[in-house]
């Protein structure tokens, strides 16, 4: 994602961590106002687990991992041609491209550069000429992870 202040799309098969074989499909949506957000449709005779951490494969081939609440018992229930699904939707707090991060183990750091920050943070000054900043180094800590 190269910008957080535009929706974005994906579409893609989903699946708790190691059960690859229990996927599921889904559209991932991205917005600033409601952040991010899983539609899924499960098969109604697939067992899941609630979950912190779910696995993705999007239409691109990339990876993605979802971190955040996943209960498919609050699904509903679809019944429609005989046919019985449960679709719902989920609420995640990260979204992380290009890898499965592990449900177990801690990132150390993170390391990546925002740059032109300057104009998110103070837009007024953007208006002039200004100095480019840049932040190469950020750590954070969150009540499932630590960076």
């Amino acid at each position: 994602m190269s910008n957080l202040l535009t929706e974005q799309k994906w579409v893609g098969e989903f699946f708790l961590p190691g059960s690859h074989d229990s996927r599921f499909s889904g559209e991932l949506q991205y917005t600033p106002e409601e952040g991010i957000v899983l539609s899924y449709l499960i098969s109604h005779d697939a067992h899941m687990e609630s979950s912190e951490v779910l696995h993705g494969i999007l239409s691109s081939g990339e990876k993605c991992t979802l971190i955040g609440n996943f209960d498919p018992s609050k699904s509903g229930l679809s019944l429609n041609n005989d046919l019985a699904t449960r679709p719902g939707q989920a609420w995640f707090q990260f979204l992380i491209h290009g890898a499965f991060i592990p449900t177990k183990g801690q990132i150390t750091n993170l390391d990546f550069s925002l740059t032109n920050l300057q104009d998110f943070f103070l837009p007024q000054l953007c208006k002039k000429p200004c100095q480019i900043l840049t932040y190469s180094r950020l750590y954070f800590k969150h009540s499932f992870w630590e960076y």
